[in-house]
Order: C-alpha cells, then structure tokens, then sequence
C-alpha cells in the first residue's frame, strides 16, 4: 500500500508539473488566435511567407514583403511559430510594387508577384542558403548569387488550365477547388492564350461533375498544342482514352522556362568539363527526356552517357531521338534510379541527379555513399528535400564536400528555388 501510496503521489507531482511546464510554454506565445498584431517583416521563407518575430515568437504572413510593417490577423498557433494573414499595410517596403495580375494573392500560382524581382533574387538565396545551413556546413563563398531570368515575364511555355461547365477556364484557388477564371497570365507567353476560347470549346468534351483540364504547350516546333482530360473535383486526375496518344508528344518540350533551362546546361557542361577524366562514363540519372543526356553527349563527347528513368515514354522518346539522329554512345534505360544504383557494381564518372520535388529516395543516397561516384551534380528545385538528401550523403565523415551552390530563377514571382550543388569526393575516400 505504501509503495502505491508512493506511486500515486509522484504520479500527481509529474502531471502536476507536466501542466506546469505547459502553461509556461503557453505564457511564452505572445498572442492568441485571432488576435491582431503589429508584425515588421524581415525576410521571406521557403512557402513564400513573410517572416517576422513577435516579442521573439515567429510569424509566418503570406503577400508579405521584407521592410512591409503590417497589422496582421493570428490564424493558427503552432509550438515555435505562427501563421497570420494581412489586415491593412501600415508601412509598406521600399520594396513593394503592384502585381501586375487582377487575380494575384486568388488564384494558386504566383506568390511573390507584389515584390521588386531584385528583392526576389536576394531572398531566394537567403532561403537556399538557410536551408542548406540547417543541416550541412559550408564556405559561405560557395552560395553564388542567383541567376535571373532573362525574362521576368512570359516565360512559362506551358499552362494548365481547369474548365468549368460553361467552358470558363482559369486556375484553382489556393487549396481549393474552386476556379479563378482568367484570361491571360502575365508569367505564360501570350501565345498560350491565343484563340484559346475557341479551341477549348472545339476540343473539350464536358462532363457532370468533372472539371476538365486542358494543358496547352508550345512544342519544340513552335505550334500551339492541346490535352484534355476530365478531372474529377476532389478526385485523382482521369485522362480520356480517346487522348492517350497525344501522352508522348506532351513529353516532347522541355522545361517550363526554356531560356534559364538553356543556362543550367551550359552550366552543367561548364561543371562538368572540369571534373570529367578520359574513358569516364557520365550518369544522368532521373534523365527525362535527355534534357542534359544529350547536349552531354554531343558537347563533351564522354566514353559513355548512360540516362536512367523510370518513365517508359520520356524514355521511349529519347530513345527515338537518338536513333533518329544517329547518335552513338548514349544510352537511355527504362528503370527506377533505386534498382539501377542497386544493381551497380561500380559507377566510374560524375553523376547528375535530378530527382523530383520530393527528393531521392534514401536508398539512392546509400548506394551512392557505397558506390562513391567521383562528382555530383544535384540538381534540385525543393531546398528542403535538397538539404535531407545533402546532410545524409555528406556524412559525419564529410565523404562529399559541396565546392558550389547556385540558384537560377526558373519560376520568376514565385518563391520555388531551383538550385544547382556540385559535391566533390573528399580525397580520403577516392580508392
């Protein structure tokens, strides 16, 4: 009885304290929900919020620009920070300007449309390099200044578009499925919009209850192109048969921003010139359609450029594309990255990755720490994931050391990062 006395009585004394150590960390949090607080933003954080600090606390506030002194409306309380939206503008920064879109701060895409590009620039570094520093250690001098766009506007080449029952189109809201019709997108070239009502009517079949989606391109040989596919509200995207042979010719363009796309490869070429040895093999790996697979090939003329992805017709097009072209020493292998590294007995030349938003799979950067290619160049357009994928691959034992940081400016007014890191082999680990 004594010993459960005991028991009980330290049982109250923890819980007592454990309520204790929560009200204390409540009295830390400054605000409540819904209260509205003066916030001077001081820079912008991966998401495209604005960040500032409350009485030490952190607050995240979306349309936000460095230098903007807002009162803001607390939305939601999380354990180390805050999330607030704007009621009025009190000071606004020397770097705000007007978006040039009706529907900005609407619809889902852009997020940085109301801040002066040379601002843009500046915090997409900041974010680059704070991510990278949260889990890997550097040379400050290894985050390079991020290359711009060579346009700031229309420079997607590709849109996506929903359309709604009475054939109006336009772009979901932000985490919603509602549509925010539109005419025009000051980011998307112009053509994309040309005779746009028509075609959409000419080739859209509407559905109950669906929303169709039509993806209008530019193709390689400047013509204007269409896909359509019902699109279920709530629901996993349905592409119509009748459209699945237009699914490979949709893969034929490359990136969405054709002219920063041209900088990275020159870049790539340039990187990968100093590092690459005689009879060495060069690995592009998450290949696509051979965006770097081929100008590699032609420009540096390795002993072997192997390109490995998983999509059968990104493949199935590169394949043609070399053959039709006469190409030699290029091969392109239908096949996840994991089970290819994982069959490797050894990978003699530098390897590029250019993994998906969510980064590599963990097992790729185990067999790559196993299989310690000479130089990677990672290719990255999630600093997140990027820092995961760096942290486990540099090591404790610093197996890799990253020699170059650099960002370009693929998505102009909107806060995604595209990012370039080159990671040599430390000395000590070359066999």
């Amino acid at each position: 009885m004594l010993i459960h006395a005991i028991y009980n009585n330290n049982s109250q004394k923890l819980t007592k304290q454990t309520k204790q150590t929560k009200a204390l960390s409540i009295k830390k949090i400054p605000f409540l929900k819904g209260e509205v607080v003066l916030l001077n933003i001081d820079s912008l954080a991966a998401g495209g919020a604005g960040v500032s600090r409350h009485k030490g606390f952190v607050v995240f506030t979306n349309f936000t620009c460095p230098g903007d002194s807002v009162l803001a409306k607390i939305t939601n309380i999380k354990k180390n920070f805050a999330q607030a939206e704007i009621v009025s503008i009190k000071n606004p920064s020397d770097k705000r300007i007007v978006a040039k879109c009706p529907v900005f701060q609407k619809c889902g895409g852009c997020t940085w449309q109301h801040i002066l590009y040379t601002e843009q620039l500046k915090q997409k570094k900041q974010i680059l390099s704070s991510s990278l520093g949260k889990k890997i250690s550097f040379k400050d001098e290894i985050i390079k200044d991020v290359i711009p766009s060579p346009k700031e506007w229309r420079y997607r080449n590709r849109i996506q578009l929903k359309i709604d029952k009475n054939f109006d189109y336009g772009f979901y809201e932000k985490k919603s499925h509602n549509i925010i019709k539109i005419k025009d997108c000051p980011i998307a070239d112009s053509l994309l919009f040309k005779d746009l009502d028509k075609n959409i009517k000419n080739h859209t079949s509407l559905k109950k209850n669906y929303h169709n989606q039509v993806e209008v391109y530019i193709s390689r040989e400047k013509e204007i192109k269409y896909i359509i596919s019902g699109n279920k509200q709530n629901k996993t995207n349905k592409p119509d048969k009748q459209n699945n042979k237009n699914k490979i010719d949709k893969k034929a363009f490359a990136q969405v921003n054709e002219w920063v796309n041209q900088i990275l490869i020159k870049d790539i070429l340039k990187y990968l010139k100093k590092h690459l040895l005689p009879k060495q093999t060069v690995y592009d790996l998450y290949c696509g359609h051979g965006n770097f697979s081929f100008p590699i090939n032609k420009i540096l003329n390795p002993y072997k450029t192997i390109g490995v992805e998983l999509n059968l017709s990104s493949v199935q097009i590169a394949k043609k594309n070399a053959l039709q072209n006469n190409i030699a020493g290029l091969d392109f292998i239908a096949k996840d990255v994991k089970s290819f590294l994982q069959q490797c007995k050894n990978i003699n030349g530098p390897v590029i990755l250019d993994p998906p938003r969510i980064g590599c799979d963990k097992a790729v950067i185990e067999s790559l720490i196993k299989l310690k290619p000479p130089v990677i160049l990672y290719i990255s357009c999630n600093p997140q994931t990027l820092a995961r994928d760096l942290e486990i691959l540099i090591g404790d034992n610093n197996l890799y050391e990253p020699v170059l940081a650099q960002a370009y400016d693929m998505f102009p007014q909107t806060d995604h990062v595209e990012s370039l890191i080159v990671l040599k082999l430390s000395p000590k680990d070359i066999d």
